[in-house]
This record gives structure tokens, C-alpha cells and sequence, in this order.
């Protein structure tokens, strides 16, 4: 009588894991008691790890800018502009410059995009996304309809653009406005489409000597770990705000894990760079992306030799397991074999599953399948060897 029944084989990586939480154990101690949006945000693993206030309309300040250059990166893709597109400034950049954020530049100066790009990011020029609305739509006024198509074409539902640079309209203090999770919309497809943008954000200063200009990074978390951009932006509404990005190496498979903090409405810089930090640490020394399951391993269920022509059957997995993984949890590696069966395997059935569990929650599974036919012994074969067991 053939008796159904579940094996069940259980692979602790809690070793292996455990050796991260004495290592790369941060605490979240700088936004303990802070009530204003942030988040932290796991671009590979498309996971929101910390929020706080993340759908709450926001004034943008600086942050507009990175919609800006979205735009330029799709007309440099596209054609339409070069980076050696030239563009001389106006009275109407000038005027920008007693307003905020820029870089004294007079009137009949040219720069081509490349640069004022460069100007626009570290700098956080608000002359040069004037420029680049202009070189790109011809107007402002058309640059900042673009702005908004494009938001809504992304999907963020709560952001409205006035401008390109982010500065408030004096008379009534009207901003640009968006939400933390508007803004992670943007910042993905920036960061996925246009990673080159870290080439430029990544630089501590950049100077363009013709015209006497030195310019240093406003983003004072470059230098921390990996930290490669993005956006700082400053308005008395906003408060002092800043995207911060940085990587780390994937374990057990190539590429690199990318993190995203989002802080707004702090009240200074420093408190602005202690939470960016704090977030940016936490998210690096806590969770660590990881192939736990390289789809190459192979498995095995034992075989009836009276009923089959061989002793086992070879398995193996359908695919590869890959997580992001809190370093301060357990997690573990299910292996489940089905029950075979009395007629014969055929290559490619599935016959079991690897499953991955943190407190018995699943995660992630593939199936294990036999790599390989198992012929039934016949009815004869059968019988002789039944009696043959029995002597």
C-alpha cells in the first residue's frame, strides 16, 4: 500500500545572516521624536523600508529641479539638444540670482548644456534651470507644461510645477508642490533611465574657469559611506530638504543595491543632514540584498527500487532566490518534496518547492523539478523483485 507523505528538509541561513547583525547593526536614534516626511526606500527591491508622512502634500523647493533635468536627459536622448548646445544668459536669469540659490554669472555669458547642468545640480542654480527650460521648450511657460504632463504620464497624482527652479512666487508664496511618494515616483525612473545622473551629483564641486566660477556640492552628505547624490532644496515653506542615494555591493550575484532617504521640512541643516544620515546608515548596515538560492543546486528524492529503475531522482530548482533581507531577523530555506508517486517521473515535474520564510511568512519560492526521466520497473520487474526482497 503506497503511503502519501510530505518530507520536509529545513536550511537555517541564520548564521550567515547573524555575522550582518553584529556588524551592520545601526539604530534609527536621529528620528526618534521627528514628525516631519521622510522615508527610506529600497530602489532594488522596489520596498518602502521607513515612512513617516510620505502622501502629505509638501512644498518641493530645490527638489523641482530633478524634474527639470528629467526633461533634459529626454531631450538629449531624443536628439533634439546636444550637450555642447549653447545657451547665452538673459537679464531674465540674471534677475534670479539676488532670489536664491546661483552663481554670478552677466549678461551675454554662454554656457552649453553640459554645463548648466553641472550648475544645476550642484550648485542648485536657479539660473541654469531657467536656461535649460528655454534651450529645451524655448519658453519657460511650455517647459513647465511639459513638467506637469510629464508628472501625470508618471503617475504622480499629487504634483503640481509654477516654475522650473522651485523658488516661491514673492507676492503670494505659491511653490511647486508634490509628496514624498510623488517625488520616489520621479527619482526612480530618474535613478533607472538616466543613471548617468550620479556622475554629476556624486562631484564635491565643479568650476568652470573662463568665467571664474567655483562652485561647491550643496548636498553635505557626499562622503558618507557611498553616497553618490542627489538634491538638496531650501525654501522658508519647504525647509530645508534633501534626496540622498547611495549603493552597496549585492551578495552572492553582481550589481548594486541602491537606497533612497527622503527628508523635508527640516529646520536646519544640520538637523536636515543627521536624518539624511541616520536613514542613509540604517538602510546600509541593516538590510543586505542577497541570492540566497543560485537556481544551480541540485536535490534529491530517494526511490522504491522495486518500483523504479533507479534509487533517486535528481531535482532541481526552476530558478534562482533572491531577497532583501533585515540582517536583525531569521531567515530560513524551506525545502518541500511531494510525494512521487508508482508511475514513472518524466523530466521537468515538479516534485517539490524551496520556499523563503521569515517566521513562517512567505517570501519568495520556486519549484524544484526532476532534472532527468525515471522509468517504471514492469509489472514482471515488479513482482520478481517483491519476492526476491521477501528471501
Amino acid at each position: 500500500m503506497h503511503k502519501k507523505r510530505l518530507l520536509s528538509f529545513v536550511l537555517s541561513i541564520f548564521i550567515i545572516l547573524n555575522s550582518f547583525v553584529l556588524v551592520k547593526a545601526s539604530e534609527l536614534t536621529d528620528i526618534e521624536g521627528v514628525d516631519i516626511p521622510y522615508m527610506l526606500y529600497d530602489l532594488s527591491a522596489d520596498k518602502t523600508l521607513i515612512a513617516n508622512k510620505a502622501a502629505q502634500p509638501i512644498a518641493i523647493a530645490s527638489i523641482t529641479k530633478l524634474m527639470t533635468v528629467y526633461l533634459v536627459y529626454e531631450a538629449l536622448e531624443s536628439g533634439k539638444i546636444g550637450l555642447n548646445t549653447k545657451y547665452t544668459y538673459t537679464q531674465e536669469e540674471l534677475d534670479l540670482y539676488l532670489q536664491g540659490s546661483d552663481v554670478p554669472l552677466e549678461r551675454g555669458a554662454t554656457l552649453n548644456v553640459d554645463e548648466l547642468m553641472h550648475l544645476l545640480l550642484i550648485r542648485s542654480a536657479n539660473s541654469s534651470a531657467l536656461a535649460l527650460s528655454k534651450v529645451v521648450a524655448g519658453n519657460e511657460k511650455i517647459f513647465v507644461n511639459m513638467m506637469n504632463e510629464k508628472s501625470k504620464a508618471l503617475g504622480m497624482k499629487n504634483t503640481h510645477f509654477i516654475n522650473c527652479h522651485g523658488l516661491p512666487i514673492l507676492s503670494t508664496d505659491e511653490q511647486n508642490m508634490s509628496t514624498i511618494d510623488d517625488l520616489n515616483i520621479l527619482v526612480k525612473s530618474l535613478l533607472e533611465k538616466f543613471p548617468q545622473i550620479t556622475k554629476i551629483t556624486s562631484l564635491q564641486s565643479y568650476n568652470i574657469d573662463r568665467y571664474g566660477i567655483k562652485t561647491v556640492n550643496t548636498n553635505t552628505l557626499l562622503g558618507l559611506k557611498t553616497v553618490d547624490g542627489l538634491k538638496t532644496g531650501t525654501t522658508t515653506k519647504a525647509g530645508r530638504c534633501l534626496i540622498s542615494t547611495a549603493t552597496e555591493d549585492m551578495e552572492g550575484m553582481e550589481g548594486k543595491r541602491r537606497i533612497v532617504s527622503y527628508v523635508f521640512g527640516a529646520t536646519n541643516d544640520k538637523e536636515r543632514t543627521n536624518i539624511s544620515a541616520n536613514l542613509i546608515n540604517y538602510g546600509l548596515d541593516n538590510y543586505v540584498y542577497k541570492r540566497v538560492l543560485t537556481g544551480n543546486e541540485t536535490y534529491k528524492i530517494n526511490l522504491d527500487t522495486i518500483n523504479f529503475k533507479y534509487d533517486k531522482v535528481l531535482l532541481k530548482p526552476t530558478g534562482s532566490i533572491e531577497a532583501l533581507l533585515n540582517t536583525n531577523e531569521t531567515y530560513n530555506l524551506k525545502i518541500e518534496y511531494k510525494d512521487v508517486g508508482v508511475e514513472a517521473i518524466n523530466k521537468g515535474d515538479i516534485l517539490g518547492t524551496v520556499k523563503l520564510l521569515i517566521d513562517n511568512k512567505l517570501i519568495e519560492q520556486v519549484n524544484l523539478v526532476a532534472n532527468h526521466d525515471v522509468e517504471r520497473n514492469n509489472w514482471f520487474m515488479r513482482f520478481w523483485l517483491k519476492v526476491k526482497a521477501k528471501f
